[in-house]
């Protein structure tokens, strides 16, 4: 039982970190855009914060040249003035684009470089992307909180009377407190 509590306390804990730091992230994104990112020559992997909304964003580098890539390879940081989020690629660049309120997905590809010359250098740009509100990442982080204390809390004790909480060792058939009825101990 004390391993389950100890369980129990530990995600709570790291529920509650979780939501206080997507709140300052959302309070902060309203004055500026940050980005953290991992990328290598031809694979970058992005999370942006910019007005209110988050973005995870995939993109992938196909070129006949080798010298066309996206950078150095590690972790990178970039802050700039907050702006609205738009979408990486236009509709009409994506295989998949829906947008719904604040929340959006894309998947596609946009073509760059000199595609007409033979051995000209040229290059595809495959993007996935997912856009959503701070305040549907902050609902996820504080679900698995609410739901372990509210469980917890419904579930009464054992010995004590479902209703309201009494110890009922003295008088297992009926709660002396409130008047309710148990079955052999049990509240019904």
């Amino acid at each position: 039982m004390e391993r389950v509590s100890r369980r129990r306390k530990v995600i709570c804990a790291l529920s509650v970190v979780a939501s206080l730091l997507v709140i300052v992230l959302w309070v902060h994104s309203y004055r500026r855009h940050e980005v953290l990112l991992y990328g290598t020559h031809r694979h970058c992997a992005t999370i942006g914060a910019t007005h209110g909304r988050f973005s995870l964003r995939h993109m992938r580098l196909e070129s006949n040249d080798s010298g066309v890539h996206f950078g150095d390879p590690g972790f990178k940081h970039n802050s700039a003035r907050a702006q609205p989020m738009q979408p990486g690629l236009y509709a009409s660049d994506c295989r998949i684009f829906w947008a719904i309120g604040p929340f959006s997905f894309i998947v596609g590809s946009e073509r760059a470089g000199d595609w007409q010359r033979p051995g000209g250098a040229h290059w595809d740009m495959h993007l996935q992307e997912l856009i959503v509100p701070h305040w549907f990442v902050l609902m996820l982080t504080v679900c698995p909180a609410v739901l372990l204390v509210y469980r917890h809390a419904k579930r009464p004790r054992e010995g004590h009377c479902a209703k309201c909480g009494y110890d009922l060792r003295a008088s297992p058939q009926r709660c002396p407190e409130c008047g309710a009825a148990t079955a052999a101990g049990v509240p019904v």
